[in-house]
């Protein structure tokens, strides 16, 4: 129920009253149903539960969707098409730039994903991935010498995740950050009310925490997970590994850790096994 308290204060602060579609939480005997945020009562009351909110970062918390266009773009432009000059576009549209428009088709039909599982989709699509290395690596400040160690798979991911990584600082920039509207009063009431927050997001957990401290939120959350350029061997690939992970580190149901996201790898995250397959939040 405080859960959704905030939530129609936060469709309020976006200057929406109802959520773009339908959405049903159902468990066991206790029926809690979602429509338009609006709330319905609990048949009877049930004991309080903990609970977890967890935040995507792109879209979500902030809006930093030109910047990935333009370095999945970038990478697509060099690793699948093998063009080996920078691509040129304006930062503020890079819609309109011919030279992105393979990566963002790319970027759209894999949205969701860990950027790293994304770097390895085009690897495989790549005709010489080591090649193109070597001949961009001084658009993007590589040490040639460096490049030239790479003998392995996993090593071309990790250079190419440091392009993707330095193309997306040098974007962040050029634009304007701040917070999406209501996602700062949200992020306090939780926080009054003792709810656990996370931030789990496909692209690198460094720069979406390099941005979250920039905009001053940084400190509201307990953790900020996503890709990284040399993750551990345990390091989850999928955002619902990282969900689960997070449930039981907090000793949760699976009903009580509520996702907020924009896009469909966000509802499909929160489809734990306990639940009814058409039950999201």
């Amino acid at each position: 129920r405080l859960i959704l308290r905030d939530l129609d204060d936060f469709a309020a602060a976006r200057g929406t009253t109802k959520a773009p579609a339908p959405a049903r939480l159902s468990s066991g005997g206790d029926r809690l149903a979602v429509e338009g945020l609006v709330k319905v009562d609990h048949e009877r009351e049930a004991a309080p539960e903990g609970k977890v909110a967890v935040f995507d970062f792109d879209g979500t918390l902030a809006e930093t969707l030109s910047v990935q266009k333009v370095a999945f773009g970038t990478l697509h432009h060099h690793l699948v098409n093998g063009k080996l000059n920078a691509p040129s576009y304006d930062p503020a549209d890079p819609d309109q730039s011919a030279e992105l428009q393979d990566g963002i088709r790319f970027l759209h039909n894999t949205m969701g994903q860990l950027s790293s599982r994304q770097v390895e989709q085009m690897l495989d699509r790549s005709k010489d991935a080591s090649a193109i290395l070597k001949a961009i690596a001084p658009l993007y400040d590589l040490s040639a010498e460096n490049v030239s160690l790479i003998q392995d798979r996993e090593g071309l991911v990790k250079a190419y995740m440091q392009i993707y990584e330095t193309i997306l600082l040098r974007g962040m920039d050029q634009i304007h950050l701040e917070l999406l509207p209501g996602v700062r009063s949200l992020l306090e009431r939780l926080s009054d009310r003792n709810i656990p927050r996370y931030v789990i997001t496909g692209t690198l957990a460094s720069l979406a925490r390099g941005v979250l401290e920039k905009l001053g939120v940084a400190d509201y959350f307990t953790s900020i997970e996503g890709a990284m350029i040399e993750p551990p061997a345990d390091h989850p690939k999928k955002k619902q590994e990282f969900l689960i992970r997070i449930r039981d580190q907090l000793g949760l149901l699976d009903r009580n850790v509520i996702m907020f996201g924009d896009g469909s790898g966000d509802m499909k995250a929160t489809r734990f096994e306990s639940l009814p397959r058409d039950s999201w939040m």
